[in-house]
C-alpha cells in the first residue's frame, strides 16, 4: 500500500497513479478511498460549484480484482 496526497489530503492506493486531472475540477476536500470496488471518489469545489468525481481505472488500497 501506499499512500499520495491531493491538495494535502492523504488517501491510499496499491499502486501509484497520476491524479493531477483533478485540478480542472477545482479543489479537492474529500477523498473517498476505502472502496473494493476499484473507484476512487473525490470531492472537489470550483468557485461555486461542488463536483462528485467517481474515477475507474486504479487499484484502491481495498480492491483485489483486476484493474
Amino acid at each position: 500500500m501506499i499512500f499520495q496526497f491531493v491538495d494535502g489530503i492523504k488517501y491510499k492506493l496499491h499502486k501509484p497513479a497520476d491524479m493531477s486531472f483533478l485540478n480542472r475540477y477545482g479543489k479537492v476536500f474529500k477523498v473517498f478511498d476505502d472502496q473494493d470496488s476499484g473507484n476512487i471518489c473525490f470531492g472537489t469545489q470550483l468557485g461555486e460549484k461542488r463536483y462528485f468525481i467517481k474515477f475507474a481505472g486504479v487499484r484502491t488500497a481495498e480492491y483485489n480484482g483486476d484493474t
